[in-house]
């Protein structure tokens, strides 16, 4: 039946996750920040991220502490978890990544220490997305 697109299993997309004024706030936040390079089978992907409450290293897949989750993603890491029905404080991570115009990023699925996952897309049409495994 054409129309009807069938998400995949755990996925929800939620198109007004965030109102315009916040989606500009935190563009105006995130594009302050210093970003580091993402590099995977020794390729420099065109992205770049920043790393927030838990560290990865892209080539090992080691998981290592990171820098504490600032207070101004505070709202938006109260509203995932809520999105996943868990406690803010199970959201360990939240990563902070930059593509520039002509950056892709191909299907692929989160490193498993990761678990549950909520993508906030900001400044593009999928505003957000969760998948949940449990």
């Amino acid at each position: 039946m054409r129309g009807i697109v069938e998400e995949p299993a755990g996925l929800r997309y939620v198109p007004d996750f965030l109102t315009e004024a916040q989606e500009d706030w935190l563009l105006e936040r995130l594009t302050g920040l210093e970003y580091g390079e993402v590099r995977m089978h020794g390729q420099v992907a065109r992205r770049v991220v920043r790393h927030y409450g838990v560290g990865y290293h892209f080539e090992t897949g080691a998981v290592t502490p990171g820098e504490p989750v600032p207070d101004w993603l505070q709202p938006v890491r109260d509203r995932c978890a809520a999105l996943l029905g868990r406690p803010t404080a199970e959201l360990a991570e939240a990563l902070a990544t930059f593509y520039p115009p002509g950056a892709s990023i191909g299907w692929h699925r989160d490193a498993p220490a990761f678990g549950d996952v909520v993508g906030v897309s900001l400044g593009s049409p999928s505003p957000c997305v969760s998948r949940a495994t449990r």
